[in-house]
């Protein structure tokens, strides 16, 4: 095998394991996007979010949510909600 046969191959599997994760993001998607979210910590903290997307845990290979805070106009701000395995999430 040469170089170019190494970087052909690389490529096809890179290619392919961004399908299987596409694929698994898409049949356990917790929300869909734009879902408007509210989630409490464990210190009884609240903050309101939108989902944006999901990602995939890279600690424990769950789909988790990716969170953007809500402005006051409720439009999705820049800002991240960061969701911690202990945090409650509720749909609004």
């Amino acid at each position: 095998m040469d170089k170019q046969e190494f970087l052909e191959k690389h490529t096809q599997l890179s290619n392919q394991m961004k399908e299987l994760e596409e694929s698994y993001i898409n049949a356990n998607a917790p929300y869909p996007v734009g879902t408007r979210v509210k989630v409490t910590g464990s210190n009884g903290k609240s903050r309101i979010g939108i989902v944006k997307g999901s990602t995939i845990s890279s600690f424990n290979s769950d789909v988790v949510p990716i969170l953007r805070q809500e402005t006051k106009d409720g439009k999705e701000s820049m800002r991240s909600i960061v969701v911690y395995p202990e945090d409650k999430i509720e749909v609004l």
